[in-house]
């Protein structure tokens, strides 16, 4: 049971890790591109992260029912 929590823990925090530098990533080029080319306004680290967490919900969800559309096609 302790090892299972372990890995748990590991990839938590992994993913946790990557999601963080994902959106640090991402809010540099759109500080850097999109705010100069596109005249709108620099994004702060947390509201990118609200941004990133948003779209990975909504690309999410377009999965799962793509997935669903399928199945009931196939079957």
């Amino acid at each position: 049971m302790k090892n299972y929590m372990g890995k748990f823990l590991g990839a938590w925090l992994v993913g946790s890790i990557l999601s963080l530098y994902t959106t640090f990533v991402i809010m540099n080029l759109w500080n850097w591109f999109a705010s100069p080319a596109l005249h709108v306004p620099e994004i702060s680290f947390w509201g990118m992260f609200g941004l990133v967490l948003l779209v990975g919900l909504l690309a999410e969800g377009h999965q799962i029912a793509e997935e669903a559309g399928w199945k009931n096609m196939i079957a």
